[in-house]
């Protein structure tokens, strides 16, 4: 479970920093901002998600979870962001974003 962690973790951060880069934001403090966020939300997500897996229909289970990080993290953008103008659908974009591109890469 320790490696699926990790490797989750790292490659949100590598999806939502490119992301966050491909909309211009560039400030390191936003950067170093959304890797932080990222680190408290993701491995809970994670964690959960394969603990729970057997309890919800994984549709359920997964959008709970999303959402629920949707929330923190534009909770956090918006009280401390320099950059990110749209906190609520920045968060939402770049967890739709990272999440699909993992989706895809296994199950592509």
């Amino acid at each position: 479970m320790f490696r699926s962690l990790i490797l989750s973790l790292m490659m949100t951060w590598l999806l939502e920093l490119s992301f966050a880069f491909l909309l211009g934001i560039r400030r390191w403090k936003d950067l170093i901002l959304i890797m932080l966020v990222n680190l408290m939300t993701n491995p809970a997500v994670v964690y959960l998600a394969l603990t729970f897996r057997y309890s919800l229909p994984s549709w359920l289970l997964i959008t709970m979870l999303e959402s629920l990080a949707v929330v923190v993290e534009a909770l956090y953008y918006r009280s401390y962001a320099l950059t990110i103008r749209h906190p609520w659908l920045f968060s939402l974009a770049a967890n739709v974003f990272s999440y699909g591109v993992g989706w895809l890469l296994q199950h592509g």
